[in-house]
């Protein structure tokens, strides 16, 4: 059970974000080969391993597919509510140095001399580069073409979700039956089941639309992120044959 210590002023500062740069991540790993997709999403799948597969610029990815769960902040930037991942992949591209170092001896103390994780610590400015072509060759060839529809509905999910937070308060706004299960508040907590993570103080949610994934290294100081799951993976489903 996740336990999350938040006051009233830090749910009133809670905040959604789009971020198509989480949704490539996230799909990135329906993607893998172990997993079994349902029927619907099975031909969207096949398209994505080809491209992950077959496509030299994406293998950067594989630290953040194959590596060790936890991983630096500027593998996968927090969401800023862009919606287009050019935006996103320019602040991947301008990570400070020393930011990528820090992470590097945080999370992979004991793989710098993997040929993954080299390129960070040599040079960093030329792999945060090297890893922003990486993230656009998987969406140019597994994401971009359904985008607009999923950004539409996405943005309505975000405008439903803040009418919401303001005529019927936060609490209203988490999953309920429709979105998935909600997470259970008896102030000042906010329960979860999943596996803990370490504590520390909460100053406002950033929660970023999209499915619910694995935890991917620290939010920015004192800003936690949730994810919420939303339908915007629609438009990659198959519709199902007509008899």
């Amino acid at each position: 059970m996740i336990r999350i210590e938040l006051d009233e002023a830090s749910l009133g500062a809670t905040r959604i974000a789009i971020s198509p740069l989480w949704d490539a991540f996230c799909s990135m790993h329906l993607a893998l080969p172990h997993r079994t997709p349902s029927w619907p999403y099975e031909e969207w799948v096949g398209r994505a391993r080809e491209v992950l597969r077959d496509d030299g610029r994406t293998r950067p990815l594989r630290l953040l597919t194959h590596g060790p769960h936890g991983f630096p902040d500027f593998l996968l930037p927090r969401p800023v509510g862009a919606s287009s991942v050019d935006a996103e992949l320019d602040i991947v591209r301008a990570t400070p140095a020393d930011v990528v170092r820090a992470g590097v001896r945080e999370h992979y103390a004991e793989m710098e001399d993997h040929p993954l994780v080299r390129p960070y610590v040599d040079d960093p400015e030329a792999a945060c580069a090297t890893l922003a072509e990486a993230y656009a060759a998987y969406w140019e060839g597994a994401l971009e073409r359904h985008w607009p529809t999923m950004r539409r509905l996405v943005e309505d999910e975000v405008l439903v979700r803040a009418r919401t937070f303001a005529t019927e308060g936060v609490d209203a706004a988490r999953p309920g039956p429709r979105l998935g299960p909600a997470p259970a508040r008896r102030p000042p907590h906010h329960r979860r089941a999943g596996r803990p993570a370490r504590p520390r103080p909460e100053h406002g949610l950033r929660a970023p639309l999209g499915p619910r994934r694995r935890r991917c290294g620290d939010p920015a100081p004192g800003r936690p992120q949730r994810l919420l799951p939303a339908h915007g993976h629609r438009p990659v489903a198959a519709r199902p044959a007509r008899r």
